[in-house]
């Protein structure tokens, strides 16, 4: 693992203040990363002059500029992506409001080397006053004895985990070569979950405690359609339950119709709500039905090729 090269993946938009403050964590790392690459998710603010500062001073921060917003989904497939076909051996996710502790990387690579086999690590996100936040999906597989087997590797740290948030996942690249590319046409929310679930079904995956990030996100957030206060993000959450249909139509008839059932009594809920009610709901609702049907195209790594000599 020390000679493994890390490449840093940090998506932004119009968070000028907060990005910097993570590329600088990035840049603060006691085990240096071979790159960082920022992806300009089309920042209407001052961002890209602040990056392109940061990128004269510092020859490992590369930034990439899109034209238009292409989602955190986009942003995300476009990094892992180029870092992957650059010849990274490993991805380092992160989002544009995470501050790795100065020793988060070095840890991550600590537990990798105590491991036989993994897909991806996960680092233990917390929010500014300590609270978890993020916590990863558990392993609930079984072992030979029928006990659950996410404790396997506890003694160097490491707990077995289904799947994980952007923030702070160090990712093997050959997985990534095995699995696919995460999906763009996600749009925005559970795309990290999808895409972790398709690694850990490759091979095992872990969350590493000593390694720590902090989430910079209000203490008091709502979380989910009912608690969500800012209107303006009320429509997108058409996106998580399109998304979230989708993953547990590939689960089988029972996972979805059990999905589908908690999605409606959501919507049932958004409907008695006291605010914005059909907003709510439509957005629930239109987004549910969209995923009965929805099928992202999912991308593979294509090596290249080489390209044979002329003939005398």
């Amino acid at each position: 693992m020390e000679k493994a090269s890390v490449c840093a993946v940090l998506p932004t938009y119009n968070r000028r203040e907060k990005v910097e403050i993570a590329i600088r964590s990035i840049l603060a790392q006691t085990r240096p990363v071979d790159r960082i690459l920022v992806i300009n998710n089309a920042c209407v603010d001052n961002t890209a002059e602040l990056l392109s500062s940061l990128a004269g001073s510092h020859p490992s921060l590369q930034i990439v500029t899109l034209e238009k917003n292409i989602g955190a989904s986009g942003a995300y497939y476009t990094g892992i992506k180029k870092a992957t076909e650059s010849g990274a051996d490993l991805v380092w996710t992160l989002d544009d409001d995470a501050y790795p502790d100065p020793t988060c990387l070095e840890e991550l690579l600590e537990t990798a080397s105590h491991l036989p086999v993994w897909s991806f690590i996960c680092s233990h996100v917390v929010r500014p006053d300590g609270v978890s936040n993020q916590v990863p999906h558990i392993y609930t597989g079984m072992n030979a004895c029928g006990c659950p087997d996410w404790a396997t590797m506890s003694s160097h740290g490491a707990v077995r985990v289904a799947a994980a948030t952007w923030n702070s996942c160090l990712i093997s690249s050959e997985t990534i070569k095995a699995v696919g590319y995460p999906f763009r046409d996600f749009v925005m929310w559970a795309e990290d979950i999808e895409f972790t679930e398709r690694l850990a079904s490759h091979a095992p995956a872990y969350f590493c405690g000593r390694s720590r990030v902090v989430h910079d996100t209000p203490s008091k957030s709502g979380h989910g359609i009912l608690k969500e206060t800012d209107e303006r993000r009320i429509g997108l959450y058409f996106y998580f339950y399109r998304n979230l249909t989708f993953m547990r139509r590939r689960e089988g008839r029972k996972r979805v119709i059990l999905s589908s059932l908690r999605t409606l009594s959501i919507a049932l809920q958004c409907l008695l709500g006291r605010d914005h009610q059909w907003l709510r709901t439509r957005a629930v609702l239109t987004g549910w039905f969209a995923g009965l049907t929805f099928t992202p195209s999912l991308e593979t790594f294509q090596p290249a090729r080489e390209v044979a000599p002329d003939l005398p």
